[in-house]
């Protein structure tokens, strides 16, 4: 990709704080929304069916449109699909803080989670182009502060906007504070994001494969969909369609099926075969995969457990888990810098200060008595939170290192979908443990339970950063290197 001297010189500062921003602003729709859904329950009449609708919707267009999008922001430019995204997203978050009713809300909270789908892959693609070497990395530890505290703020803002407007409005103003940010965006895109043409500047079906897309999202959606289900509203995975995913299975062995022919015939590719050649890229994908589906599930579990098990209000709730939003905050800031030096060292070190973490809470939910448990999981939470900010940028940094300038988009995209996609099936899972401990003898042992299920998933991430510092430690090279 081509850029032209002058928006490479003025506002590289200025195109990274606006794609952080505009990431920001859809990961904290992912939890912000989950404090609201009381008000809008009463507000609007909701069904349950609407209710789960309105989180698990935009979870599932999320993530259904992250790689198509992706490759689209490679062939056509990342800029012009940067700017897409942020306009439909402000739109989008406009209709739904005036929605009508319940049904006007679920169709375009769907069309809300599309636009974040369209969006995210150029905020990494954007990355990747604006920096290289030791100042990527530390890129990547700003947008690791970002991605840690957006996940970890989502409940606090959203219990502060219903605490200060109130039940019945409140959960308008958790859509509507999208706009203004989105507003100041737009114009600010346009001026600091670096001018590009993409790969290709002509349409053509060769560069764009229609039916691997739809295949794909496809998949997607019937592989997260029973997990989605089975996460919202305590039902657990007994009532979910788990058939879907051996659909979802059967898709992708037809996909793999369509793009040999589609290769063959002169086309290119939805997904860069050169990708799954690298031993370094496999293993980081999976890493993020089962990381998220440990990580995520914390603040929900913490969350369920002080307001329903602990008579927390929400806000409360928001407020004992900014101890976390903080300490994760401030470790990935000094991850950039840190993996520069150390490499995969450091996400080792990381997933190992969160798997002790997460077996600390398991263990003083099960044995530290009721009035003080609190305090000693808002304790050890700070420091997940430094464990956590050692993870998530440095993995992105190293997962993305040797991926080309043409396949970045798409390479961050599959990436952010299994990270989407790890984290409906650790949620699922996670939550069908907590109430079954529930129902077996109460709140301090369903989240003791499911700590246990979130210390199996954070292990199996240690393991997978160990193995892939040992491969680099031996000094195996990728055979075939996609650089």
């Amino acid at each position: 990709m081509t850029y032209t001297a002058s928006s490479m010189k003025h506002g590289r500062r200025g195109a990274f704080a606006v794609v952080l921003v505009a990431g920001f602003m859809t990961l904290l729709d992912v939890s912000i929304v989950n404090v609201a859904l009381p008000s809008i329950d009463a507000s609007l009449g909701a069904s349950e069916a609407a209710v789960q609708l309105i989180v698990a919707g935009y979870s599932l267009t999320f993530g259904l449109l992250l790689v198509a999008a992706g490759r689209a922001g490679d062939i056509f430019g990342r800029r012009r699909l940067f700017m897409i995204g942020v306009a439909g997203f402000v739109v989008t978050s406009l209709g739904c803080g005036l929605a009508p009713t319940a049904q006007w809300l679920v169709f375009l909270r769907l069309l809300q989670g599309g636009f974040a789908g369209i969006l995210n892959p150029q905020v990494l693609g954007l990355i990747q182009d604006l920096f290289k070497g030791n100042e990527r990395a530390k890129a990547f530890g700003g947008y690791g502060v970002m991605v840690g505290i957006s996940t970890a703020l989502g409940p606090l803002i959203g219990g502060l906007l219903i605490a200060f407007i109130g039940s019945e409005h409140g959960w308008r103003a958790v859509f509507l504070i999208n706009v203004p940010i989105g507003l100041v965006l737009v114009p600010l895109a346009y001026r600091w994001l670096p001018r590009s043409n993409g790969t290709k500047t002509r349409w053509s079906w060769k560069l764009f494969d229609p039916i691997a897309m739809v295949l794909l999202g496809g998949a997607v959606v019937t592989i997260m969909w029973p997990f989605l289900v089975a996460s919202e509203g305590g039902a657990g995975l007994a009532s979910a369609p788990l058939w879907l995913i051996a659909v979802g299975l059967l898709i992708l062995a037809v996909l793999w099926g369509w793009e040999r022919i589609w290769v063959r015939q002169g086309g290119a590719p939805l997904i860069d075969s050169r990708l799954f050649r690298s031993a370094s890229y496999i293993l980081g994908v999976a890493t993020g995969f089962t990381y998220f589906a440990g990580f995520t599930s914390i603040f929900v579990v913490v969350t369920l457990y002080f307001q329903q098990g602990l008579g927390f209000t929400p806000l409360q709730a928001g407020l004992a888990q900014m101890p976390f939003a903080i300490a994760s905050g401030a470790a990935a800031g000094m991850s950039g810098a840190l993996v520069g030096r150390f490499g995969r060292t450091v996400p080792v070190i990381g997933s190992m200060t969160m798997l002790i973490s997460v077996m600390g809470v398991g263990i003083v939910t099960a044995v530290v008595p009721e009035s003080q448990v609190a305090w000693w999981i808002i304790g050890i939470l700070a420091l997940a939170g430094i464990g956590s900010g050692l993870v998530i940028s440095p993995n992105q940094a190293l997962t993305l290192d040797k991926v080309p300038a043409e396949a970045a988009g798409v390479a961050a995209a599959l990436l952010q979908t299994m990270q989407r996609m790890g984290t409906s099936i650790g949620l699922a899972v996670v939550i069908t443990t907590f109430f079954m401990g529930i129902s077996s003898r109460g709140y301090q042992t369903g989240a003791s339970w499911a700590m246990w299920v979130i210390t199996a998933l954070i292990f199996a991430t240690v393991v997978l950063n160990l193995v892939d510092r040992f491969r680099r430690q031996e000094g195996k090279q990728d055979a075939s290197s996609i650089a």
